[in-house]
């Protein structure tokens, strides 16, 4: 059988290109996010992909309570409440003092939304860690634990009230 070189060339150019990734490696711009993590090395790469892909088929029930073990298991914080149009609504500030993690689990009936997550230390002047504008109805977001005490605020930029589910979980 006769190669032309012009195969010969596709056929190592497709090579390179089939390769490249997994000699240089993959990365996205998205942050962390450790539930995404399923072996939990602090990567999420391949094998994370592949335990995923181990589940695919399989069927439940949706509404069964479900045990975090290794996450974010201890709840901090919960509220539900409504918020008038153009209004905002500032948590308490709560105490994360001794957690590595924190989970902040948000939903709302609204689309544009402003979310921001502040933190002190004991007492002092306030600092923004993070904020999120026009996230859409739910946001759930892992942080490292950033000083000891966080509160949420949230603003409701739409025109009419709209109601607000806000869990923090803490993991030691």
């Amino acid at each position: 059988m006769k190669v032309s070189a012009l195969t010969l060339a596709n056929l190592v150019v497709g090579a390179v290109l089939l390769l490249t990734p997994f000699f240089v490696g993959l990365t996205s711009s998205a942050p962390y996010d450790s539930w995404y993590d399923l072996d939990e090395n602090g990567k999420i790469n391949i094998f994370d992909v592949v335990r995923l892909a181990g589940t695919y088929g399989t069927a439940g029930d949706p509404g069964k309570n479900v045990t975090l073990v290794g996450r974010a298991n201890n709840l901090a914080y919960t509220n539900v409440t409504s918020v008038a149009a153009g209004a905002s609504f500032v948590s308490p500030w709560i105490s994360v003092d001794g957690y590595s993690k924190v989970t902040v689990s948000l939903y709302t009936n609204a689309n544009n939304n402003n979310y921001r997550l502040q933190t002190r230390h004991s007492g002092g002047p306030t600092f923004h860690v993070d904020t999120q504008t026009g996230f859409g109805t739910d946001l759930v977001k892992t942080y490292d634990v950033p000083n000891e005490e966080i509160r949420i605020v949230f603003i409701n930029g739409e025109a009419s009230a709209r109601s607000l589910f806000l869990d923090v979980y803490v993991t030691p």
